[in-house]
């Protein structure tokens, strides 16, 4: 099914009309736009499904994680008017992609760590459920410039424990890279956090190559020994708890040298300025 700007997309249930204003992004299993419904006026984001049954399913999940603050929350599931397409109406989230931001900016050691913290974190919840995220990738994280938070904008890559990956990243995709089943569990997410997190330090792509990866493993070793032992932990399929408390303690000291620093240039800037303001007073009171 082709959708256009300005076209309206129609909810055969619930009666709402929404206003395609652009396309957000494509998955595997639906399209997303940035629309603005007819009834109320707001702005929402409308995922589109050709499978009705992908729908319900991305519908549920979105409402079974919905305690989750970096989940975007979602509002409705219905079918198209015309067509035999479904799509679910969620909350649009302004912002950046991860993929995007990495263009124009660098990140730092310290937000490495802290999206490293948010991300172990969000698998924890998904494991507890007994469902793997199998599509971990840049394209999929959303920085909410409104919240300031990391959001995760497609949960429908969410696989039970054991059941086989069909939608994947190859170069987040462990059996890609020869090192594990294309099955989803644990150890699969892991891995891909693992990569994931080498190309945001590295700012290179990684692609299904060992020796390219272990020469990116030594450049982060140097750059990063608490990045190198978190994407380690991830490769060896450690429990996600201690990798999350390793990162979380990490990031912690992270931010108190952070604060330690700027407490000291506030000192100095300080002392600065009074010592400054008395050679400016010393300097006035000679030649008078």
């Amino acid at each position: 099914m082709r959708i256009r700007e300005g076209d309206i997309i129609k909810g055969r249930w619930s009666k709402k009309s929404y206003e395609v204003i652009k396309k957000l992004g494509e998955g595997g299993l639906g399209i997303v736009f940035l629309t603005k419904c007819m009834d109320d006026g707001q702005k929402y984001a409308v995922k589109v499904f050709d499978n009705v049954m992908n729908a319900a399913r991305e519908y549920r999940l979105l409402k079974e994680f919905s305690h989750l603050q970096y989940i975007p929350y979602v509002y409705g599931l219905d079918d198209m008017l015309s067509g035999q397409a479904g799509f679910i109406v969620m909350e649009y989230i302004h912002g950046d992609n991860l993929q995007s931001f990495l263009k124009c900016y660098k990140l730092s050691v310290k937000n490495v760590i802290g999206i490293s913290v948010v991300l172990l974190k969000l698998l924890g919840e998904f494991h507890k459920k007994g469902y793997a995220y199998a599509d971990l990738k840049p394209e999929n994280i959303m920085i909410d410039k409104n919240k300031k938070l990391l959001r995760i904008v497609d949960i429908g890559g969410l696989m039970k424990f054991g059941m086989g990956v069909k939608e994947y990243t190859p170069r987040f995709d462990r059996a890609s890279w020869g090192y594990g089943l294309r099955k989803a569990d644990r150890a699969y997410d892991l891995f891909g956090l693992g990569i994931l997190l080498l190309e945001l330090l590295s700012g290179r792509r990684c692609n299904p190559d060992r020796c390219e990866l272990k020469d990116l493993l030594r450049n982060i070793k140097f750059t990063s020994p608490v990045v190198y032992n978190i994407v380690e932990m991830c490769f060896k399929g450690e429990d996600v708890n201690r990798v999350f408390d390793y990162a979380y303690s990490n990031y912690k000291k992270e931010n108190m040298a952070a604060a330690k620093i700027d407490k000291f240039l506030n000192i100095f800037l300080t002392v600065g300025l009074v010592f400054l303001f008395l050679f400016v007073l010393i300097w006035y009171n000679t030649i008078l």
